[in-house]
């Protein structure tokens, strides 16, 4: 999630002081592999748009996860091959005529 432009409806709202979050708020477990937790309030409602917003963000996370997994193969790849000694092929001739 990159700006504010991509935040709408109750996202909006709440950024834009038009709408509030109550005072009293617990953290339970998620039914969902993609939520694995969600926020409700004093009476045990979700509050759907703080957990849609962390969900986003997992996903983001997730991400840079994988890249930074990736990022470390290449850089473990280039040092195997940085330690591998190099062989001198000598400079390439044409065959000559008759042979």
């Amino acid at each position: 999630m990159s700006g504010n432009a991509e935040f709408t409806g109750a996202h909006r709202d709440l950024m834009d002081g038009r709408a509030d979050l109550p005072r009293v708020a617990a953290v339970l477990e998620g039914t969902a592999a993609s939520l694995p937790y969600v926020v409700v309030d004093g009476a045990s409602r979700e509050i759907e748009p703080v957990s849609r917003f962390d969900e986003g963000w997992r996903g983001e996370v997730e991400g840079l996860d994988l890249t930074l997994r990736f990022l470390g193969s290449k850089r473990a790849q280039a040092h195997r091959a940085a330690a591998t000694a190099s062989v001198d092929l000598g400079m390439p001739t044409r065959p000559r005529a008759g042979r």
